[in-house]
């Protein structure tokens, strides 16, 4: 099992992904809203900020990266410091022998993904898949401006 993904969630996005991208020197993996069909969809990573904001485009989502760390910042009113999801590699079987092992409701539950909030509320997303991608990505839904 390895670390995947860290989730925060923070009230000011612009400003977190600008502290976590200059403090830590992360690029940006990608960045999203929310379609008024309740779907993620993604920025083409040729746009920015400004792009959005002029198209009226609220980002809600932001991927940053540095080597094996991948932060994934949430646009929320939570108490200052909370983690939202913790995101784990596992191959199949150990994904199935955690899936066995679960009295809780599943919010995903695929061969190679299992996502489940566990009884004190902390989110947990765990994935064969070593490469993090965000959900307007994995889709393929981008946000046209």
């Amino acid at each position: 099992m390895d670390y995947r993904h860290l989730a925060l969630v923070v009230p000011d996005l612009r400003e977190a992904e600008r502290f976590y991208r200059e403090t830590f020197d992360m690029t940006v993996l990608g960045r999203e809203t929310w379609g008024e069909d309740g779907e993620t969809y993604a920025l083409r990573p040729d746009k920015g900020w400004d792009d959005a904001e002029e198209a009226g485009v609220v980002i809600g989502f932001v991927a940053l990266q540095r080597d094996e760390v991948t932060l994934a910042l949430m646009a929320g009113d939570a108490a200052p410091g909370q983690v939202l999801a913790i995101g784990l590699v596992m191959d199949s079987g150990e994904i199935a022998h955690v899936r066995s092992r679960l009295a809780v409701m599943l919010i995903a539950d695929r061969a190679d993904y299992l996502e489940f909030f566990d009884p004190f509320g902390v989110r947990w997303q765990l994935s064969t898949d070593r490469d993090f991608k965000h959900a307007g990505q994995i889709a393929d839904r981008w946000i046209e401006l």
